[in-house]
C-alpha cells in the first residue's frame, strides 16, 4: 500500500510489517507527518486480529492455513513496483515548483559582476577627452605664465613670438646689450669751449630681434690707464631727444654727438659700454 506526499504529492510505499509510513519523503525529503492510520483496513484488521485475545489453540492445520492468510494478505497488501527503464523519465515522479532546491543568492559584491564591470569601463571612456582637454588648457596656462622667461630664450622667442599673437598675450622685449656694435667713435677737444670734449660715435643693434634703446657708459682714462672720469647717458641724452620708437630695431644703426666736460688735462684714452 502507498500514500501521497503531502508535500510532492509523490506515491511512498508503507512497511508492510509496521504499517507506518516513512518520516520523510524519499523523494523530496519532506516530513510526511502521522499517517500510519490513514486509509489503512487490512492492516487494522491484521493489527486487530493479532491484539484480540486467544480462545482454543490452533491446530498445525489452522496455524499453516493462518501463514498461509497471512501471506497472501501481506501479498495483496504490498505495492507492485513495476521497472522502469534507465532512459525512461517519464515514469519518475515529478517535483513540484514548491519542493524544487532555492537558488542561493550570489555573495559576489556587485562592482565583481560582468555587468557592474562592464558599465564601469564604459563610464570610464567619456572623461578621456575631457580630461585630454583639460591637460591641454592646463598646458597653455603654464605656457602663458612662464612666457617672459621662455621669450628671454633665443631657441624659443620665435615660436613665443607667434604664441602671443594667436593669443594676444605681451612679451617682454629682447634684451642682449652683446649684440649692440660700435661702428664708429671718435673723442677730440671742443672746438670752442674750454676744457671740453666732444664725442662722435655710431653703433648697430645685430640681435635678431628688436630692443629696448640701450644706455651708453662712457669711460675716460689717462695716460697710465687711471680712469678718469665715467659716466652713463640714456638714449635722450645721447640721441638729444627722445626717441621716436621705443625699440631699436635688427640692423637699425644709431649716430650720436655729445660734448663732455674734460675731468683732467691728461686725457688720452676712452671706452664704450652698454647696458
Amino acid at each position: 500500500m502507498s500514500l501521497n506526499c503531502p508535500h510532492c504529492q509523490s506515491l511512498v510505499a508503507i512497511d508492510a510489517v509496521t504499517g507506518l509510513a516513512p518520516e520523510h519523503c524519499p523523494y523530496c525529503d519532506g516530513l510526511m507527518g502521522d499517517t500510519s492510520q490513514g486509509d489503512r483496513p487490512e492492516v487494522d484488521a491484521l493489527a486487530a486480529n493479532h491484539d484480540a485475545p486467544a480462545t482454543d489453540a490452533p491446530t498445525e492445520a489452522q496455524i499453516q492455513a493462518d501463514d498461509d492468510a497471512s501471506g497472501q494478505a501481506l501479498a495483496e497488501a504490498s505495492p507492485q513496483v513495476e521497472p522502469v527503464s534507465a532512459l525512461d523519465t517519464s515514469a519518475l515522479p515529478v517535483m513540484s515548483a514548491a519542493a524544487a532546491p532555492k537558488r542561493k543568492k550570489s555573495m559576489r559584491p556587485s562592482f565583481t559582476r560582468p555587468r557592474a564591470i562592464s558599465q564601469t569601463t564604459h563610464r570610464a571612456r567619456w572623461p578621456k577627452p575631457v580630461a585630454a582637454t583639460l591637460g591641454l588648457v592646463l598646458a597653455l596656462q603654464l605656457v602663458v605664465a612662464d612666457r617672459a622667461s621662455l621669450a628671454a630664450d633665443a631657441r624659443w622667442r620665435s615660436t613665443m613670438l607667434r604664441f602671443c599673437q594667436v593669443l594676444r598675450c605681451d612679451i617682454p622685449a629682447w634684451h642682449e646689450v652683446t649684440t649692440f656694435t660700435m661702428l664708429n667713435r671718435d673723442v677730440r677737444a671742443h672746438p670752442t669751449a674750454a676744457n671740453a670734449l666732444r664725442v662722435h660715435a655710431a653703433f648697430r643693434n645685430d640681435a635678431h630681434w628688436p630692443q629696448p634703446w640701450p644706455e651708453l657708459v662712457l669711460t675716460l682714462s689717462d695716460a697710465t690707464g687711471r680712469v678718469t672720469g665715467s659716466r652713463s647717458f640714456t638714449a635722450m641724452e645721447y640721441l638729444g631727444d627722445a626717441p621716436t620708437q621705443k625699440l631699436i630695431a635688427t640692423g637699425q644703426t644709431a649716430n650720436f654727438v655729445l660734448d663732455v666736460a674734460e675731468p683732467a688735462p691728461n686725457t688720452v684714452s676712452f671706452s664704450f659700454d652698454f647696458r
